[in-house]
């Protein structure tokens, strides 16, 4: 998930979606467990096991990153270990509270409860704030919200208690207040048991695909639909022609952001006096390095007007020995032209200057070449979609391109 952007400040979105995700979870099983005898015991485990995660998960970005880490100590705060970070720590949450659990004697189906009332609460949770922070699509909805709440609720009913005990025939009652029988109370908890399977192959299945294929569908059809209209104007919003400018180098030489037309641009406002801005260069140094040559640039913009020192800009890119060229933005202009407000602020525009996204907060390498990838995938469909009978060789370059980018 991206970073989430209130006026000026902004959030880390992952560590944001990790928190709701724990209270939620943490919550839900409190709520769940209230009448158990192991309540205690289970509340302070996930509590502990969640902090350990969060920890681990976060901390690991020095294990798999030690010379950014040595770097740029700050990485830390910013960054985090990625899917191997989240495995790691996820394992030894696991080891803990497993092992705390069974020190206190709570029964195997009493922890295997807590965990999945508290997987599931927390998985809707954190679709909710994806949602509420405008980063899920529709599609993204059914498998972060709908689903992961309706399998909570199912399950909850079907199950009597934090025990994990099936209720009992005599515990159900129908309509006119008689307990069901034997026969009716098993179709019932079949039927049940039938519709909870169902959401959780259709759960996995969305997840899966939608974060695994790249499928871009959506928001591709969205910039064809509105390729004409956008085409008219300049602006900044996604889809829209990125407004040209030209700024002056560290050299004194002019230089235009049409200059770069026919490339991808990674186009990046920072200041020196900014901690995520520092964070976030070996990134920008090491993915301009790695793909220069396929087609892609790093157009570094300091915001100058800010700088309470002008005359360390120099000296922080070649502390940095930062390669990628970089304008100086002395009178804010192009600052206020792309309504920067929080810091970074990277632009992704395509070969042909249309502006595809907009990233508030720091990028790791990993999400710049994810975001390139998925800037060529849209414009080729775009091309695609728009002029299907001359685009044979363009689409020849953009697959060319992108198995470079997979490569």
């Amino acid at each position: 998930m991206n970073n989430i952007q209130i006026g000026t400040i902004v959030l880390n979105g992952s560590l944001m979606m990790a928190l709701v995700f724990g209270a939620a979870g943490w919550w839900a099983v409190r709520l769940r467990s209230r009448r158990s005898e192991h309540r205690a015991p289970l509340v302070h485990a996930l509590s502990n096991a969640f902090w350990i995660w969060l920890v681990i998960w976060k901390a690991s970005y020095a294990l798999f990153h030690p010379a950014d880490t040595f770097r740029e100590p700050m990485s830390l705060v910013y960054f985090d270990g990625g899917w191997r970070g989240v495995a790691l720590a996820s394992a030894a949450a696991a080891w803990y509270g497993w092992h705390y659990l069974t020190r206190r004697s709570v029964p195997a189906r009493v922890r295997l409860d807590a965990l999945l009332v508290y997987m599931l609460a927390g998985w809707t949770a954190a679709g909710l704030l994806k949602t509420a922070a405008g980063a899920a699509a529709v599609r993204e909805m059914a498998s972060g919200v709908v689903v992961p709440a309706m399998l909570l609720a199912v399950y909850w009913m079907i199950f009597s208690s934090a025990d994990g005990k099936f209720r009992p025939a005599a515990a159900t009652r129908a309509a006119d207040g008689k307990p069901l029988t034997k026969g009716q109370a098993f179709r019932a908890n079949a039927a049940a048991l039938l519709l909870l399977s169902g959401l959780v192959v259709y759960g996995v299945y969305e997840t899966v695909v939608s974060t695994g294929t790249g499928d871009d569908s959506e928001e591709t059809a969205n910039f064809a639909k509105g390729a004409e209209q956008a085409a008219l104007r300049a602006g900044i919003a996604t889809g829209e022609p990125a407004p040209d400018f030209e700024l002056k180098n560290l050299d004194g030489a002019s230089v235009r952001l049409s200059d770069y037309r026919g490339s991808v641009v990674l186009l990046n406002f920072w200041a020196s006096w900014c901690p995520p801005c520092r964070v976030e260069m070996p990134h920008m140094q090491r993915f301009y390095q790695d793909y220069a040559a396929k087609g892609v640039v790093v157009l570094g913009v300091n915001l100058t007007a800010t700088e309470e020192h002008p005359d360390r800009v120099r000296p922080f890119v070649e502390k940095r020995q930062l390669t990628f060229p970089v304008v100086l933005d002395e009178k804010g202009e192009v600052m206020k032209a792309y309504q920067v407000v929080g810091y970074p602020t990277t632009y992704l525009i395509d070969e042909d200057g249309t502006v595809r996204e907009k990233f508030v907060g720091v990028l790791d390498y990993e999400k710049m070449k994810k975001a390139v990838s998925r800037a060529r995938r849209t414009a080729a469909a775009h091309i695609d979609i728009a002029q299907p009978e001359h685009n044979n060789g363009i689409n020849d370059v953009h697959q060319s391109r992108n198995e470079d980018d997979t490569g």
